[in-house]
């Protein structure tokens, strides 16, 4: 440690610090809202970026300096800047464009080369809108990252992500700093978050900056708007899954707010199912609402409030009248986030920023069966079981990031963070209304995490960059203490006008794990602490790649990946931690009482990955597009597993394509095409079977039903998955950038029937289809 520690003390001094003016302010557009990576170039030359609040800082050498601003969107800013004795600030309102994208895209393009890691997707609001996959016409920024390189999906229009062979549960995704526990509505239909609130999202694959750990494969950083400062601004949007209503507007001169809301359309989904069959009938709805603030104490200052609210209801009611049952049940899930910051340029080479921050996940379910047990020949007794299940997580703290730029060639960024986290893995009831029988159970573990970063970007010369940085970690569990250093280290080097090559090591420590059903990804996951014997999951990436461009909006790129990983969990067996209770918790005290053991049946073993991430895009002109290829192979190897030999990660898909167009040739008519091609999941199915004795004989079991033996652990790649989805917009501007769209469109238009359910039957695996084709339309305004 002393020694990665002593390399970064040497790196961050380096520099030589000359007196000179410092050039210092925000980058802005027209509605004060800050606009994150726009590139400040000094006489041609590319100097920084700007940080999540806007914020740059530069040195001026020359008396008189051309000074260039640029970022996607918007209109290139240029003017020359007179180098004084007192340092300087300047705050830039950028203009959206209007024929100048061509411009605004290479200089943008040109400038990435020895700044952007290598592993770093920028998703802006546009491209979420082009790329996502509408299912019923909802556009997702979480469906839109699965077709990144490098990122897939789990089962079809499910919540669950996976990055770079990793597991659903290493995915750390941030909402305004703040992570987020859960991100599926209606069971992964749709995430959490709603796009019309969303301003930027930031997707590290790797190569990770010395500020985020807590997860090995990726982080999604996703920042909302602050709110338009110069009028009160609406927007809507009418969709067959959701309706959506955004507001904001100034509070006042120094001040702004974003107030946007989604849930469920009523005509649609109030009552939910009314025809199951067998006198069933179900209820499924969502909400979200995002409220934002912000208030300028002075030029140099200001503070943010912002609070997220969230939460699904699916419900339940069965009769079945010849045997005298009913049962109802309810699953609730949803997330509550908070967070209060300050911003503060404390000089024009000092930027701080502090976060009180608070996040709570919960699921909870009701189970209530009233049965009919004979007492006697015609005597019946009514008795009713109510049982309850809860489960949850809550994530506390304050942070505080502190940035310097000594010069134009050199940024060092440290921060502490002090922290807590409560679990409740599980929390469980069984109440029998003919007994005075009322078992409970409750586990609550509160542990502290603490976390200490310091990085280092620098330009060593003109043709390399360097970013060098160091996360100390410290985990305090009920039974033992866990220090963990996370060296990350990122070069970037420039071969020639036109290419980059770039490399980057990241070591990263997780003590938050995610137990997972057999459905992965879906609202059932429970979420569990470190501990002595639950030891933190560790991994190592390495990657590296080469990256060019020419002509007009033209990019290319690829790169490879290894990753290794240990400490790896799941079930030894295939086993639904929640869909096993709420099956016979009314009907058995055994599962209600075995509750606190959940750790008998969890294992730990290790897992590695590699592969080859490639895209080609064309980002300028009336057709642009991309094409994106990833090869992957991911295992993983337990003890208890496999005979310990290493088996295919269930979602580890060896290829994977995404085909993407869009047609704009004015502003009035858009047309998206988009096609996507997966290999198949791997799946564990029976070579072999032997009769086996069943002492519960019933209508629905066999006494001798024959026990099925697999040749070895995920032994099957399912066929491959792929669909066609297409969408035409048609848009009326109006003046003072009203707006009106029309929406229509298809997912999966060539009606693939991809397999959403395998059942291991006698004669093979049974594959059903759940998402045909499936027209939408949507009307979407803004005024």
């Amino acid at each position: 440690m002393k020694y990665h520690f002593l390399l970064f003390l040497l790196l961050s001094f380096s520099s030589n610090s000359i007196a000179q003016t410092t050039l210092s302010g925000y980058i802005k557009d027209r509605s004060e809202e800050p606009i994150i990576g726009a590139h400040i170039l000094l006489n041609g030359q590319l100097i920084t970026l700007s940080n999540s609040y806007g914020y740059y800082s530069i040195q001026l050498k020359d008396s008189l300096s051309q000074l260039s601003v640029t970022a996607i969107g918007y209109a290139s800013f240029h003017e020359e800047i007179k180098s004084k004795e007192e340092d300087l600030q300047k705050d830039i309102n950028m203009r959206p464009y209007v024929k100048t994208l061509e411009e605004v895209e290479v200089s943008a393009t040109q400038s990435d080369f020895l700044y952007t890691p290598s592993t770093v997707d920028r998703v802006s609001v546009e491209e979420i809108r082009n790329l996502s996959p509408q299912l019923l016409g909802e556009v997702d920024v979480l469906k839109t990252i699965q077709l990144l390189p490098g990122i897939q999906g789990g089962l079809e229009n499910t919540g669950s992500f996976f990055v770079r062979g990793g597991d659903a549960g290493q995915n750390l995704i941030l909402l305004d700093d703040v992570p987020v526990y859960n991100t599926a509505h209606l069971m992964g239909f749709l995430s959490a978050f709603n796009p019309d609130a969303i301003k930027d999202v930031q997707v590290w694959k790797g190569g990770f900056s010395a500020q985020y750990a807590g997860r090995l494969s990726s982080v999604v950083d996703i920042h909302l708007k602050e709110g338009n400062k110069e009028r009160v601004h609406y927007q809507g949007d009418i969709g067959l899954l959701s309706t959506k209503l955004t507001v904001d507007g100034p509070l006042s001169q120094k001040s702004s707010f974003l107030l946007s809301g989604r849930t469920t359309p009523i005509p649609l989904l109030i009552r939910g199912v009314q025809a199951l069959g067998g006198g069933a009938s179900g209820d499924f709805h969502f909400y979200d609402l995002n409220f934002k603030m912000n208030y300028d104490l002075s030029k140099k200052n200001r503070v943010y409030a912002a609070v997220y609210t969230g939460q699904d209801t699916n419900a339940f009611r069965t009769t079945v009248e010849r045997q005298g049952k009913a049962q109802e049940f309810a699953l609730k899930w949803g997330n509550i986030t908070s967070s209060l910051r300050w911003a503060s340029q404390l000089s024009p080479i000092l930027f701080k920023n502090t976060t009180a921050y608070f996040s709570h996940f919960k699921l909870s379910t009701d189970n209530e069966a009233v049965i009919q047990v004979p007492i006697g020949d015609d005597e019946f007794q009514k008795i009713t079981r109510i049982s309850k299940y809860a489960s949850g997580l809550q994530d506390y703290g304050i942070k505080s990031v502190l940035s310097y730029y000594p010069s134009n060639n050199h940024q060092i960024t440290g921060g502490i963070k002090v922290g807590g986290k409560t679990y409740r893995p599980n929390a469980s009831a069984l109440i029998i209304s003919d007994s005075t029988k009322d078992n409970n159970f409750q586990e609550k573990i509160s542990n502290m995490e603490n976390t200490l970063f310091i990085e280092n970007q620098i330009q060593l010369t003109k043709w390399l960059s360097m970013n060098v940085g160091l996360h100390q970690a410290m985990y305090v569990a009920q039974d033992t203490v866990f220090l963990s250093t996370q060296p990350r280290v990122a070069l970037s080097l420039l071969l020639a006008e036109r290419w980059s090559a770039k490399f980057s090591y990241n070591r990263m420590v997780q003590y938050d794990h995610l137990l997972t059903s057999p459905a992965s990804g879906m609202p059932t996951d429970i979420w569990v602490p470190s501990d002595r014997t639950l030891l933190p999951e560790k991994a190592d990436q390495w990657s590296g790649g080469v990256f060019t461009h020419w002509g007009k909006g033209w990019q290319w790129s690829t790169e490879v990946f290894y990753k290794q990983m240990e400490n790896t969990i799941r079930f030894q067996q295939a086993f639904d931690f929640l869909g096993a209770f709420l099956t016979y918790g009314p009907d058995s005290e055994l599962l209600v009482e075995g509750q606190e053991n959940w750790r008998e049946g969890v294992i730990i073993g290790e897992g590695k990955a590699y592969g080859i991430e490639s895209s080609i895009k064309k980002t300028v002109g009336k057709i642009t597009g991309s094409l994106a290829y990833t090869y992957l192979h991911s295992e993983r190897a337990y003890e208890e597993v496999n005979q310990g030999n290493p088996y295919p990660f269930k979602y580890g898909r060896k290829h994977d394509v995404f085909l993407q167009a869009t047609y704009n040739p004015n502003d009035r008519f858009k047309l998206n095409v988009g096609w996507v091609y997966r290999s198949g999941i791997w799946l564990t199915i029976p070579t072999s079977s032997y009769p086996q004795y069943n002492e519960t004989d019933s209508e629905y079991t066999h006494p001798y039903d024959p026990a099925v033996v697999p040749s070895s652990e995920n032994n099957f790649e399912a066929p491959a998955y792929h669909r066609l989805d297409i969408s035409i917009q048609f848009i009326k501007n109006k003046s003072r950038g009203r707006k009106r769209v029309w929406s229509i469109g298809a997912y999966n238009a060539y009606n693939q029937k991809n397999a959403f359910l395998y059942e291991i039957q006698d004669d093979g695996i049974r594959m059903t289809s759940a998402f045909q084709v499936m027209p939408f339309v949507s009307y979407q305004f803004k005024i």
